[in-house]
């Protein structure tokens, strides 16, 4: 069975994609299947998108696109002239995803498989480092924008490979950004001087809690109400701020609160919450483990 979302304008699938996004996709996807080559297998919705927790103006629309073969030489430049002319059209919000084999995807060791991936404009080939949760999040969470079902897909990612990812993840990437904006200097002046750094660590964190705990993936949003749930009740207001600066509340008149908006105090309770929310992490893993 193959599911198109977009070539059908009263599909009821696409009240699932807020304007423009669907606008965006419908494009994406139109050209890309439009290609000579017919390289195209699937197209999947991932990200904020499919989790219902979308801001047009910070989230990126993020898709994964399933391939016969990787792509190479021409296509590749024919993908670069379509992502080009979307972004010309559409400057937000932007897409932001990967073009994959389902050989990668179906592998037992995804990581090491090797991707096309969009970001922030650029096109390259990386190595899929990420796999277990996107791919997790693909098989779980994703909305099927053409071909196979997301929850048809073979994807052999379980929850002991998910978990030993996440705990690799939080006890490098995020331990050491923690380090590095904790000590007074230019990072940590960042931390201090741009709210949105305090919804990126704070929401990230819980997510990968979220996770940890429940096995399935949160939205940002949705991860700090769990949190506010969970946590001890001094971290709420670090939590609070989080979700607020997630839903562009203002805190300063004509001034958006993901806009400068210096606060020590919020820098400072940002580092002790995400710390928390480590060695919580870090301590469910452990106890899971024996």
């Amino acid at each position: 069975m193959h599911i198109i979302l977009f070539l059908f304008p009263n599909n009821p699938l696409q009240s699932l994609i807020p304007h423009p996004a669907n606008e965006i996709l419908s494009t994406f996807s139109t050209k890309i299947l439009e290609m000579e080559s017919d390289f195209v297998q699937d197209i999947y919705v991932t990200g904020s998108l499919s989790l219902h927790d979308f801001h047009p103006q910070k989230s990126d629309i993020d898709f994964v696109v399933v391939c016969r073969d990787l792509p190479t030489g021409d296509i590749v430049t024919k993908l670069k002239k379509i992502h080009g002319a979307i972004a010309k059209h559409f400057p937000y919000p932007e897409l932001s995803g990967h073009y994959i084999t389902s050989e990668s995807i179906e592998s037992d060791t995804p990581e090491y498989s090797k991707v096309l991936s969009f970001h922030q404009g650029r096109m390259k080939y990386e190595t899929f480092d990420m796999a277990p949760i996107y791919l997790w999040e693909l098989r779980e969470n994703a909305i099927t924008v053409f071909g196979k079902p997301n929850e048809k897909l073979k994807i052999n990612i379980t929850k002991s490979n998910l978990n030993k990812f996440l705990y690799l993840n939080i006890n490098s990437y995020w331990s050491k950004w923690i380090a590095r904006h904790s000590s007074f200097g230019n990072r940590k002046i960042l931390l201090v001087a741009f709210p949105r750094f305090t919804e990126w660590v704070i929401l990230g964190i819980a997510r990968q809690l979220c996770t940890l705990h429940t096995g399935k993936i949160f939205s940002k949003s949705d991860a700090g109400n769990y949190c506010l749930q969970h946590l001890p009740v001094q971290y709420h207001p670090i939590v609070h701020q989080a979700l607020e600066i997630r839903r562009d509340v203002r805190t300063i008149p004509g001034l958006k609160s993901y806009r400068i908006s210096p606060s020590l105090m919020r820098a400072n309770q940002t580092i002790e919450c995400a710390r928390y929310m480590i060695s919580i992490f870090n301590a469910s893993y452990q106890k899971g483990q024996s």
